[in-house]
């Protein structure tokens, strides 16, 4: 007697052709995604630290926070990945800023900073982070600008470090502080094409 040995069910392999479509559409989708991201930033993704000084005053709140306003002074450096001179690089950074500082550590910052330093015109952004002071989380973007930056647009993530140093003196204002401290953004991107050699606002 011939005893059959049961086959177990297999399931159904898509053939090679089906897989080359699905392999096709999803490398398409793909090239469609980065190409898009390429287009807007002009290839150009950007890493960008300064590190900063500033004068400015604190004032006592409440028994849990205090605000501090200052100006913060620094020169923003920039790389990207093409090794050219960015047209940004080593532009004067000026920021008016505050900071909520709270005794929980959900510290928030605020400011407006201008970069200057060339011919062209300047360019301005907004900077907004929350977190402790000397991690604070946020983003930068540009809010507008003059002469060939008119028009700029763009953002990237923001890390900026407080420290705030010994108090001066105490006036009618509150008490005279200063700080210093780093920012740094990853992937800064923008709407300047900087192909060619006066960058402009595409």
């Amino acid at each position: 007697m011939t005893h059959l040995t049961p086959v177990a069910k297999q399931k159904t392999l898509p053939s090679k052709r089906k897989q080359s479509v699905w392999i096709a559409l999803l490398t398409g989708i793909l090239i469609l995604n980065f190409s898009g991201f390429a287009q807007a930033d002009n290839l150009d993704g950007k890493s960008v630290i300064s590190s900063w000084r500033s004068e400015g005053q604190v004032y006592p709140m409440s028994p849990t926070s205090d605000f501090y306003f200052g100006l913060m002074k620094g020169t923003f450096h920039v790389k990207d990945h093409t090794g050219k001179t960015h047209h940004m690089h080593s532009s004067r950074m000026t920021c008016p800023f505050s900071v909520n500082i709270n005794k929980d550590g959900k510290d928030e910052l605020q400011g407006m900073c201008q970069l200057s330093g060339t011919n062209v015109g300047h360019a301005n952004a907004k900077i907004s982070c929350t977190g402790e002071k000397e991690n604070c989380l946020g983003t930068w973007t540009f809010t507008s600008g003059t002469g060939n930056f008119k028009g700029i647009k763009g953002e990237g993530k923001m890390k900026i470090r407080v420290d705030l140093v010994k108090k001066d003196s105490t006036g009618y204002f509150g008490n005279k502080m200063g700080a210093s401290g780093y920012l740094v953004i990853n992937d800064l991107h923008d709407n300047v094409d900087s192909t060619k050699e006066t960058p402009k606002v595409r």
